[in-house]
């Protein structure tokens, strides 16, 4: 499948159909074509990079020195899905938190958020992040008719199915690119049930054979700033209640 190094901001509607996009923030000028294996020089884009809390310095992903003197195939690789920005920063925080951080790959797929202007917003918030943490991001198509297949109807198990739509396509993306573990941000949100995205990325583990990371504490408090900050969960049932409760209470 083709691949398209990016730098900066970008529009999904500009993706081909059926590409990948896979970016390095930290590395947008490449020269020749060997995508994988050459560092880029310098550092492109336009977005305002947000001030990093006190125990998360700017630019990459923090790993201690003892972990850098580690051979590159000792430390855990982690294919992280990721929602948006605000969680994608508290699972960097907890990252570094660790006594020997993973290096992380954030997977930004999210059929389930919409309107398209909503799931545009928080890709550029979560540019913003990885370029800030010199972490890889991968963006697959939005493809919304994934997630109305899987959540047929507004009922009480509409989150359970997007938990599972989505972590067991990250865990599926992790077996088929090599990742030995995966992981969500969702973990990190005080507005998901934590017990049960883990119960799902078990299942999910046991299902494709890679490993459910999760780190030893993660760190929901860690204050975060300069990038787009969503209202609504994400999926149009949210987005309904969302406004329902803040034009109509009361009435």
């Amino acid at each position: 499948m083709d691949r398209i190094a990016v730098c900066g901001t970008v529009d999904p509607g500009s993706i081909p159909s059926g590409r990948t996009l896979l970016s390095w923030w930290d590395a947008p000028n490449w020269q020749g074509s060997d995508l994988e294996s050459r560092r880029p020089q310098g550092l492109g884009g336009s977005s305002p990079s947000p001030t990093a809390p006190a125990d998360l310095p700017a630019g990459g992903q923090g790993f201690k020195s003892s972990t850098l003197r580690k051979k590159s195939s000792m430390i855990k690789k982690v294919l992280l899905h990721s929602c948006c920005g605000d969680c994608a920063w508290k699972m960097a925080a907890s990252n570094l938190a660790e006594t020997e951080p993973a290096e992380l790959t954030i997977y930004y797929y999210n059929p389930n958020i919409h309107p398209r202007s909503e799931y545009q917003s928080r890709l550029k918030a979560m540019q913003i992040v990885a370029k800030n943490k010199g972490i890889k991001i991968i963006i697959p198509d939005w493809k919304p008719g994934e997630y109305f297949t899987t959540v047929k109807k507004n009922d009480k198990n509409r989150c359970q199915k997007c938990w599972k739509l989505r972590l067991g396509k990250t865990a599926k993306e992790a077996k088929a690119r090599g990742f030995k573990y995966f992981s969500t941000t969702l973990l990190t949100s005080h507005y998901q049930n934590e017990d049960e995205v883990r119960k799902i990325g078990l299942v999910m583990e046991k299902k494709y054979g890679v490993k459910l990371w999760i780190p030893k504490k993660i760190l929901k408090e860690v204050k975060t700033k300069g990038f787009y900050k969503q209202i609504y969960c994400g999926c149009i049932y949210s987005l309904v209640e969302r406004w329902e409760e803040k034009y109509l209470k009361g009435i």
